[in-house]
């Protein structure tokens, strides 16, 4: 079954066989994409899920919402493996790293922050965007 709301953001997995859609409604759903089926659906944001994006291996998927939470996600269980506070506002923007040391969150409060995905904690917080940004993203290098 698909969202009760309009979506936010889509994802493709890296292997392309999985997409991950952030809805209005709270919710995450991981659809198979050659039948259409959903696969699993992610419950624990309190407000409409704004980002979803798979880690470069394809097992976590980072989602921000407006609640102003990241989580990740274990794509196999569909548990949530991590919840990462900080921003005072909508998460409207995530991505991994490469290596995936690293993600990236850009938000509504004119931050971004980058949290050590291993341990769930923010070790910098770039500002001086005064009309915040809407999207992130890491060169290949």
């Amino acid at each position: 079954m698909g969202h009760a709301n309009h979506f936010f953001s889509v994802s493709f997995s890296p292997g392309g066989n999985l997409l991950a859609s952030g809805s209005r409604d709270t919710t995450i759903k991981l659809l198979n994409v050659k039948s259409g089926a959903c696969v699993r659906t992610l419950t624990g944001h309190y407000g409409g899920v704004a980002s979803v994006t798979f880690s470069p291996d394809g097992q976590l998927i980072a989602s921000g919402s407006h609640d102003m939470a990241i989580k990740l996600w274990n794509v196999q269980s569909g548990e949530c493996v991590r919840t990462l506070a900080g921003h005072t506002s909508i998460v409207r923007s995530l991505t991994f790293s490469p290596d995936m040391q690293l993600l990236a969150s850009e938000s509504g409060d004119s931050s971004i922050k980058l949290w050590n995905v291993l341990h769930g904690i923010c070790v910098r917080t770039l500002t001086g965007h005064t009309g915040g940004a809407v999207s992130v993203s890491f060169s290949p290098d």
